[in-house]
This record gives structure tokens, sequence and C-alpha cells, in this order.
């Protein structure tokens, strides 16, 4: 329990990147909708894909060795936003 404790007090951050062809909205509203539910001190938007933790994509092909990649499905938005939700903050708890 103290484990759980020490390591629920870590600062710990996460780096997103986006790789969406959407239109520009499609990406901010992206971006929007994740800073509306998610602590900007825990949550970053790179613009490096080399650095990032996450990777957001609608596109199949995407091979980053050192991020996790999440395809953005733009025909089932609602089922795709809540399993991003789940990644997110299955990432922060582990």
């Amino acid at each position: 329990m103290i484990h759980t404790l020490l390591h629920a007090e870590e600062k710990k951050e996460i780096f997103i990147h986006f790789q969406i062809d959407k239109p520009i909205t499609g990406n901010y509203y992206i971006k929007n909708r994740l800073k509306n539910l998610f602590n900007e001190q825990f949550l970053h938007i790179t613009e490096t894909p080399e650095k990032a933790d996450l990777i957001i994509t609608d596109e199949f092909e995407i091979s980053q060795k050192n991020a996790e990649i999440f395809y953005l499905d733009p025909h089932d938005e609602n089922e795709s936003w809540s399993k991003l939700i789940n990644l997110i903050k299955k990432m922060y708890l582990n």
C-alpha cells in the first residue's frame, strides 16, 4: 500500500503526438478535448514523434519503436474516444 501511495505521488507526464490526416480542425478538436479531460501538467502535446509516449493517428501504417500507437477510427468516434481515454489512464497508472 505504501508503494502504491508513493507511486501515486510521482510526477508522471505523458507526451502525445498527433498524426491525423483530417483537416486541421480535427487536430484542434482532439487536442482541446484531451486538454479538457486531463491535467496539462500531466498531458503534453509534442510535434516530435520520437519524443512521444503515445501517437494518435488515423492511419494504419504508422511505425514508432518507443511509443504506443493508437488508431483513432473516424467511423466509430465514440468507441475510439472511450478506448483512448482508457489507454491514457492506463499509461498514467503504470
